[in-house]
Formats: structure tokens, C-alpha cells, sequence
């Protein structure tokens, strides 16, 4: 009698576990943007378009004018940025000035993580030398424990890329991203003149990737 009872709650309770386990797996997809890209090049007010390039894999903008490099791979929660300095001058990156442009116009000072450069005003890149640089808007970026972050599901393009649905479902609710776009402004120094540099990214596509979560 009592190896039935043992044998019936045993059964009970992984039906417990089974149904709970049901409950909480949901459906959740993270939808992602292909960019079409262009570049500016501003100096003593003279505006030079610049010859943008993609490498077909994570790297979403590629552009060099003979001076300086750029390598954009733009993330949710983040835009990584290489850059090459290919002159023999110093560049001077004026952080405090470099901001980020959403669709809609409205300008947001950019936040620059890793190393010292979270408090400095101003980034020195040497002659023949490579920076990597992580980016996103001030004003999206949290607090945790005294340490900025930003989340895997942070678009750039504002509020979020994670649906609770299907791959097709989400696509079909970020469809209105197409064709909108924001812009990476970053202004240099060089000596005593100023070089400004406009990064657009206009979304050309989306694609989305399914996870389980409990």
C-alpha cells in the first residue's frame, strides 16, 4: 500500500514539474536590421560624400579616405566602431560632442565604454595606430551596480528588438523600421582643424532569430 502511495505521488509531482515547465517555455525572437549605408566627410565647411562598403558578414560599414579608416558592426545594445589612423598626425576624437541622430531628428550625446575613455573628453588615436571603439546614446544606457549597460534586446534604432512571438510575427510587428534610419556624428581634430565625420545607416531589411525561454 504505502509503495503505491509513494509511486502515485511520484507521479504527481512530475506531472507538477511537466505542466509548470509547459507554463513558463514561451516563444520569444529577436529581430535585427541589414542597413543600406552612406558617409560624410565635413572640413572648413566643405561637405565630401564618401564610398561606403559592407563585407558581407557582421560588418555593416566600411568607408577610408586615404587618412583615416572605419569599420562600423552595429548590434542591438551596441555600435562598435574600428578606427585606423593612416596619417602621421594625432587624431583627436571630441567625445563630448559625438552624438547619435535617431529617425526623427532628435540629437543624443554618444557613450563611449571600455578603458578610460567613459570620463574623457577627448580620445587621442596616434599616427599608424587602431582603436576599438564600444558606442551607444547616453540616454539609453543603465545603471547596474554603478556600471553602464545595455541589453541584448536594445535597438538602435530606439526601445526594443525582442518579441514575444514567432519569426514571422515579429517581422511583421517591426515592419514600419524599414526605411527608417540614425546617424553616428563623430568630430575630430587633426592639428588646429576640425574634420567631421556622418555615419547614416538606413534600415534596408530585417531578420529575426527564435529563442525558448522559461
Amino acid at each position: 500500500m504505502s509503495a503505491t502511495l509513494a509511486r502515485f505521488r511520484g507521479v504527481v509531482a512530475l506531472a507538477v514539474v511537466l505542466c509548470t515547465t509547459a507554463c513558463l517555455i514561451g516563444r520569444v525572437s529577436l529581430v535585427d536590421y541589414k542597413y543600406d549605408t552612406s558617409a560624410l566627410r565635413m572640413t572648413a565647411g566643405i561637405d565630401a560624400p564618401l564610398q561606403t562598403t559592407a563585407d558581407g558578414t557582421e560588418t555593416d560599414l566600411i568607408v577610408e579616405d586615404g587618412a583615416t579608416k572605419f569599420l562600423f558592426r552595429v548590434f542591438p545594445g551596441r555600435i562598435y566602431v574600428t578606427i585606423v589612423n593612416n596619417d602621421e598626425r594625432a587624431l583627436r576624437l571630441d567625445i563630448a560632442d559625438a552624438t547619435h541622430v535617431d529617425s526623427d531628428g532628435h540629437r543624443r550625446r554618444l557613450f563611449v565604454f571600455g578603458q578610460e575613455s567613459e570620463k574623457q573628453e577627448t580620445l587621442v588615436i596616434s599616427p599608424g595606430s587602431t582603436v576599438d571603439l564600444s558606442l551607444w546614446p547616453e540616454d539609453w544606457v543603465r545603471r547596474y551596480k554603478g556600471r553602464p549597460i545595455t541589453g541584448k534586446a536594445d535597438s538602435p534604432m530606439g526601445g526594443k528588438t525582442m518579441v514575444e512571438a514567432s519569426r514571422e510575427e515579429a517581422l511583421e510587428a517591426k515592419k514600419d523600421d524599414v526605411g527608417k534610419s540614425f546617424e553616428v556624428h563623430l568630430p575630430f581634430r587633426r592639428d588646429d582643424a576640425s574634420v567631421d565625420y556622418v555615419f547614416r545607416f538606413e534600415v534596408s531589411s530585417l531578420f529575426a532569430t527564435r529563442i525558448w525561454w522559461a
